[in-house]
């Protein structure tokens, strides 16, 4: 009996709560749209690219493809003075772990907030090629001056599928606030007749081509066109009915799935000139792309219990859809200048200075809709208690912006051989990184709930009603910004043991400070506030939110260890291990994951 009394109490006692708690009005929209690193950035096939040594591997080590990446007019240096005109190069790699939870990826249903540096600027980093190949061939024409090359790169991983933090609603219908059921079908035996899906799943496919023309023995052109495809999608539902006992039905149906789907090309120059122990380098380039989200829910709950006319019987409804959308159309241009110095035979130079400018337009829409209700009753002896409710809410947005990004990259390294077939490579890499984001929303938001409630013990009687209504029309206005300044030192070694075998051991260290503001400013047209039978309406007021700036550094150290076995001069094998470990100032210190990688080199 006093189970009987109490489920109905919490349900109660919940109701409200269920209705508005995941409701956040004045979040901005953009906040739920889910970054990817590769976004408006070129991507490159790095044979040394594992993670933690992809940016100082570009300038440490003398590989073909690093060079490329570096300036297309390396191209016409792949083969040197030894090998021959054909080059084939695959590698195969798993994905880096997944980030930890802290960094929002995780059904955010509830006021938890990740730090905003690693949210917003570093979403979902784990992605990375899982094949690459190249192709690099020289010409026997124009007295072998011309050089071409593509590269392929594919991208693909499954997993389950995780919700988008900082999300605007949220519905948990038919749940408490902790997630598990609500309190009228606790008891009961429940069948799932169907379960749905729950997956996430990515695909990426990048293509390089490259060609280089050598104009005479100083001068060196090149140029690169790429193309980049990437989508993901994802679902996450279930539909169950069950009805195991007389008098009580529970219906509920719920469903959560998003697409993204993302393009760019990509068109860089590239210049060099030779003299004497000199190489001087200039490339620019200008990348354009397209980035699509699509959002999309189905939220049912139906539940009864007992007959209607009895002395005993519940009843509760909620039915949410919300549909939203995304766009990100911009472009980034790109460029840098190279110097590499021969000091002396056994002792090289090399300095880089990269910068990229990107601009996006933001096109946001929105549309969430929700209702819910509830019904019941409970008689036995002395005691009674009866409660009825009802609510409902909408939210439609539409709304612009524009995301700016400004990239500062200096980059020097220096090669010592010393011995027998033993190098030392040092480098040092210092960048400064700027985003800004600036949105703005039109809304039209309403909400209204409604509650009654009474009980009688026989001693003690009591009556409660309440209702809430809000109507707004408003504007949200969203200003985020992030300032990055970073510090790599990477320490190479490289050893051949014998002519077939050749170890490497590595480390970076990595050290990022990072700076975070964010303000929400909110504009009210027109505010309407019912609070049980007091009505406030206020026009052209604002109110702002300002988080408080953040600072804040993280730490990383990626270890780096290497073999490569060559069975001929033609054709080699180099497995690549990199262990990682990371600092954050506002947790402890814990092993970030290990990626393993497989590279082969083939000349033809």
């Amino acid at each position: 009996m006093k189970r009987q009394k109490l489920l109905p109490l919490l349900l109660l006692l919940a109701w409200p709560i269920l209705i508005q708690a995941q409701y956040y009005g004045d979040r901005p929209l953009e906040m739920t749209f889910e970054q990817s690193d590769f976004f408006f950035t070129p991507l490159y096939v790095n044979p040394l690219g594992v993670s933690g040594f992809a940016g100082s591997s570009l300038l440490l080590f003398d590989d073909p493809l690093t060079g490329i990446e570096r300036n297309p007019a390396n191209l016409s240096r792949f083969d040197g003075d030894s090998i021959p005109s054909n080059y084939l190069y695959l590698d195969m790699r798993n994905s880096r772990r997944v980030v930890n939870n802290r960094y929002g990826i995780f059904p955010c249903l509830y006021d938890c907030m990740p730090s905003w540096g690693y949210y917003y600027s570093n979403e979902r980093a784990e992605l990375s090629p899982l094949m690459s190949a190249a192709y690099l061939t020289r010409l026997p024409i124009f007295r072998k001056s011309i050089t071409l090359g593509a590269t392929y790169q594919v991208i693909t991983q499954g997993e389950s599928y995780y919700a988008i933090p900082f999300d605007i609603y949220r519905n948990v219908a038919g749940k408490d606030l902790m997630g598990t059921n609500y309190a009228g079908t606790e008891g009961y035996q429940i069948t799932d007749r169907f379960s749905g899906s729950d997956y996430m799943y990515h695909e990426g496919h990048a293509i390089n081509t490259f060609m280089s023309f050598e104009l005479n023995d100083a001068w060196t052109l090149g140029v690169n066109v790429s193309r980049f495809i990437f989508d993901r999608d994802g679902s996450f539902g279930s539909d169950n009915l069950w009805n195991s006992q007389v008098n009580y039905l529970s219906y509920w149906k719920s469903f959560e799935g998003r697409t993204q789907e993302y393009n760019h090309w990509d068109y860089t120059l590239g210049l060099i000139y030779t003299t004497g122990d000199n190489r001087f380098g200039l490339n620019a380039g200008l990348l354009t792309g397209d980035v699509t989200q699509q959002l999309s829910r189905n939220d049912e709950s139906m539940s009864k219990s007992g007959q209607s006319n009895s002395s005993n019987y519940s009843d509760y409804q909620s039915w949410y859809v919300s549909d939203q959308s995304w766009n990100h159309k911009g472009m980034n241009y790109h460029g840098g200048i190279q110097w590499d110095r021969k000091i002396r035979d056994d002792l090289s130079f090399r300095f880089m200075y990269r910068l990229a400018k990107g601009v996006q337009d933001i096109d946001l829409k929105s549309s969430i809709e929700s209702e819910s209700s509830n019904e019941y009753r409970y008689s036995s002896g002395n005691y009674t208690s009866e409660s009825e409710g009802n609510g409902k809410m909408h939210d439609f947005r539409d709304g612009a912006g524009k995301r700016e990004m400004l990239s500062h990259n200096v980059n020097s390294a220096l090669t010592w051989r010393f011995g027998s077939g033993q190098h030392l490579r040092l480098g040092a890499i210092f960048g400064y990184h700027k985003q800004l984001t600036d949105t703005k929303e039109r809304a039209d938001a309403f909400s209204e709930s409604y509650h009654y409630w009474f009980y009688d013990d026989g001693n003690n009687s009591n009556t409660s009603e309440h209702y809430y209504k809000t109507v707004e029309d408003k504007s949200i206005n969203w200003k985020f910004s992030s300032r990055l300044r970073s510090i790599h030192i990477p320490i190479v070694y490289e050893s051949e043991i014998s002519d077939r075998i050749e170890i490497l051991l590595g480390m970076n260290r990595t050290m990022n400070f990072w700076f975070i503001e964010n303000s929400t400013l909110i504009l009210y047209d027109y505010r309407e506030r019912v609070n049980n039978g007091v009505t406030l309406i206020e026009q052209k007021t604002g109110e702002r939110i300002k988080e408080p700036d953040e600072r804040y550094s993280v730490v990383n150290t990626k270890l780096l260890g290497g073999v490569t076995i060559s069975p001929s001069k033609r054709f080699n094998i180099q497995l690549l291990v990199a262990p990682g470990f990371e600092k954050n100032s506002l947790t402890n210190e814990y092993r970030s994951g290990i990626q393993f990688w497989m590279g082969m080199n083939l000349h033809l």
